[in-house]
């Protein structure tokens, strides 16, 4: 816990020095006149871990990311900026005094109680299917090799690379001997937990009734098992897509209420440009890039197209590229604009198997690789009643939430748009939504569009309501909430903390098994079949059954196997 707590304190003072440094920089660029706004520092902080990841991106095409030196790298250009600019440090201090020195009983307790929450979970070991089957050796690959050409080939799901594990490689800190692996998933989180309790100490202050909007909130993100408690014991980024896509959303939304100043839509490019990367679902919020647009002032519009279009295309075209290199295509596992023969392809009909295999998981809740093809061949009518049984109850209580919210919205359509930016989220999150859950119809693909449906429609209630909400009734829900997440924590740290997590965390439990040798290069074959881990690399579930070497060496990567 303590070394989590100081990668939580070390990232959090470069990525916010990184923020501050960017905003300058668009300043300068931009030519804005006016005095930098308030902007709440994990906004700031988020914009700048955006910036370090979509640099990450490009250089882990070229290099490995291990080691102490590249830290260096991203170090020293902050601290430099720190310790010469003299007004920064008031600026740091100010912003931390803005976040914490006014918080009251409420925003104390919530804040300690997740940020306990996040604690408790996290050093403990990270038994998550996907993490130690494929998350976990995409991190050690980025970290010893970087990008290697056909490592899906040993794997197919090597091949679904998110950009969200160069960072988690990057922030491992592996140059100091830890094994843990999601020292930035808890950073993130905190934040998330930090800006919230920041929320609900202004709601209760002004007995407004967004209050319900946060209860709400607050209550689904520690409610339904795949949100924060995931990401706090694994690498999945599923949740971490939503804190990304909602603080784009809310720095749009901020504008609004701004007629000169547009920071925060600047703010939301860079961490738009960057989300989008980290999973395919995360895609469709490009859809805002024109409210953006309009939303920066600049009297060229050059200038506001150069902007916009450098850390799009330096952050998608990294990201296409590493999974060319990584598959043979650029949004694998899809087989969508296969222009690149190269001789690490992955195999077409293969690919299309996990395609479809991903489809049939998300319908079915949980299926095995033999049924997949009956179970992406049912009708809606019938894989729809085992895509409902399969949900927890909470759910099935979102999932009735989200169809309640989507009637109310539709009936309340002039209203929604009487707020530009809020009509243009509202109506991305709804395309968005009946994409995913046409496609991929798992709550935790499409939960970063679902809940703010959920959200909107309650905050529109509110204005015909608000005046028989009974003011302690927002009272008593927050404490029940801090009660039910510090007792969840209390519970955690007694049963599933050990006395060395005090000090680190445990990271994955790497399965036993045997070196075989395959063209002159060893292959670790583990004996369970997610078992990967963090053993020894090259990692694959086979020995030249299926893929070859393309040369003598690690970094010339693997084909297929003719």
């Amino acid at each position: 816990m303590l070394q989590v707590i100081a990668a939580i304190i070390y990232i959090s003072v470069i990525c916010w020095l990184w923020g501050q440094m960017l905003l300058n920089a668009i300043n300068l660029y931009m030519n804005h006149q006016n005095s930098t706004p308030v902007i709440d520092v994990e906004f700031s902080c988020l914009t700048g871990l955006s910036f370090i990841g979509i640099v990450l991106q490009v250089l882990c095409l070229f290099m490995p990311l291990g080691g102490w030196g590249i830290h260096l790298l991203f170090a020293l250009p902050p601290l430099l900026f720190y310790f010469s600019n003299r007004r920064l440090p008031y600026v740091f201090i100010n912003a931390l005094r803005h976040r914490f020195s006014g918080l009251n009983i409420a925003g104390w307790g919530f804040f300690i109680t997740g940020s306990l929450f996040v604690l408790a979970i996290h050093p403990w070991h990270v038994i998550n299917p996907d993490t130690t089957g494929y998350h976990a050796p995409i991190i050690e690959w980025t970290l010893q090799y970087g990008t290697v050409p056909g490592i899906a080939n040993l794997n197919g799901r090597l091949g679904l690379s998110s950009s969200w594990f160069i960072l988690s490689a990057f922030f491992k800190f592996d140059f100091t001997g830890t094994g843990a692996l999601t020292f930035i998933n808890a950073v993130v989180l905190i934040w998330c937990i930090s800006y919230t309790a920041g929320v609900l100490n202004k709601q209760l202050r002004k007995q407004s009734g967004f209050i319900v909007v946060s209860i709400i909130w607050i209550a689904f993100i520690f409610g339904i098992y795949t949100m924060i408690y995931q990401a706090a014991s694994s690498a999945s980024p599923d949740f971490i897509i939503c804190i990304f896509l909602w603080s784009a959303f809310l720095l749009l939304l901020d504008t609004d209420t701004k007629s000169e100043y547009a920071m925060e839509s600047e703010m939301a490019l860079i961490i738009l440009a960057f989300a989008v990367t980290l999973k395919i679902s995360a895609a469709a919020a490009i859809l805002l890039i024109p409210l953006i647009y309009k939303n920066i002032p600049s009297s060229s519009s050059i200038k506001k197209i150069l902007f916009i279009s450098i850390p799009l295309i330096l952050s998608l075209g990294a990201f296409l590229a590493r999974n060319v290199i990584l598959s043979g295509y650029p949004l694998f596992p899809s087989t969508m604009f296969n222009f690149f023969d190269v001789d690490w392809k992955f195999s077409p009909q293969l690919a299309e198997e996990i395609e479809i295999y991903i489809t049939a998981f998300a319908r079915a809740g949980s299926v095995e690789w033999e049924d997949y093809k009956d179970i992406s061949n049912l009708k809606f009518s019938e894989w729809s009643q085992l895509w409902w049984n399969a949900l927890t109850f909470m759910e099935k209580i979102f999932f009735f939430s989200v169809l309640v919210s989507i009637s109310y919205l539709l009936l309340n359509i002039k209203k929604i748009f009487a707020t530009k930016t809020l009509g243009w989220i509202t109506i991305v999150c709804l395309i968005s939504s009946i994409l995913w859950m046409t496609k991929v119809p798992a709550l935790r693909f499409s939960q970063a569009y679902l809940l703010p449906l959920i959200l909107i429609s309650v905050w529109l209630m509110i204005d015909r309501v608000k005046s028989i909400i009974p003011k302690k009734h927002p009272n008593i829900a927050v404490i029940i909430l801090i009660l039910f997440i510090g007792g969840y924590s209390i519970y955690r740290f007694y049963t599933f903390f050990d006395a060395v997590n005090i000090f680190r965390p445990y990271g994955t439990i790497n399965s036993p098994g045997t070196f075989r040798n395959c063209n002159g290069i060893y292959i670790f074959i583990p004996q369970n079949p997610n078992g990967c881990g963090t053993n020894p690399l090259p990692c694959a579930y086979n020995s030249c059954e299926t893929f070859e070497p393309r040369g003598s060496s690690i970094r010339d990567g693997f084909r297929s196997k003719k």
